[in-house]
């Protein structure tokens, strides 16, 4: 008698011991969503397991995250066209703007809220200095740019046949094609070609116009994700800029 009611108490700890591990374990479940990014070069990206911005940003978000952990991929840009055209999961394009996307009215994808505020900036040789004024500096002329990048005015003037545009595979080889007078201007971000123009001691060479080609600000895009998913991650950001961990980072690369 006393052996059943011992291994009916038994049963009952070892049913409300494993109901417990089951709300424990789904209390700490989190979706995985795969964050892509196409900013390679320094300071967004300093190489694989190297740190930089976008890998830093992507920590603290997930930090903050509640029901989300991210998982960051560095890719090409062509590489994420592909992407954005085949993949059918929720998936974060880091740090994008709704205008490189086609997505003005944002209406194709969803989008967060600002992560930071952020420019281009047009460079040429110092010894034949440009500044840029609107439009008109790219008229009849060619541009450098980053292989694949959105260029905000100069596009249009591309399809309509009244500028070229060369893409460039390397960023660096790019500023230096600036320097040697190979190419006249070219449009990069900003936070790159001040990291660059640095490291391969150009100073002296490479003229920053004064006025930014195009200022932005920063996002998260959601594709195949819910509003829901995109609250959450709004969250995340909401309570990163609470804490200061994000004014921390940005503060780190020159923001």
């Amino acid at each position: 008698m006393m052996s059943n009611i011992h291994s009916k108490f038994r049963s009952i700890i070892l049913l409300s011991m494993s109901c417990l591990i089951s709300m424990i374990q789904l209390v700490d479940a989190k979706d995985t969503i795969t964050v892509y990014s196409y900013y390679s070069s320094p300071p967004f990206s300093m190489g694989a397991n190297k740190g930089g911005l976008i890998q830093e940003v992507v920590e603290t978000i997930d930090q903050n995250a509640k029901n989300l952990s991210l998982d960051l991929r560095i890719i090409s840009r062509p590489a994420l066209t592909e992407i954005l055209k085949t993949e059918k999961n929720p998936f974060i394009v880091a740090f994008a703007h709704p205008t490189w996307f086609q997505d003005k009215e944002r209406i194709k994808y969803l989008w967060s809220r600002p992560l930071f505020s952020d420019h281009n900036v047009l460079i040429s040789n110092e010894l034949k200095p440009i500044d840029f004024k609107g439009q008109y500096s790219f008229a009849f002329q060619k541009v450098g740019v980053p292989r694949g990048y959105q260029i905000y005015l100069l596009d249009d003037l591309v399809k309509k046949g009244k500028a070229n545009r060369q893409d460039v595979a390397s960023i660096p080889a790019l500023i230096k094609m600036v320097a040697q007078s190979k190419i006249k201007m070219a449009v990069i971000p900003y936070p790159i070609v001040r990291y660059y123009v640095d490291q391969l001691k150009l100073n002296d060479t490479i003229h920053f116009s004064n006025r930014p080609h195009q200022t932005y600000e920063r996002h998260f895009m959601l594709v195949n994700g819910s509003v829901e998913l995109n609250g959450d991650i709004d969250d995340a950001i909401r309570k990163a800029r609470n804490n200061a961990s994000l004014k921390k980072i940005l503060k780190k690369y020159g923001y």
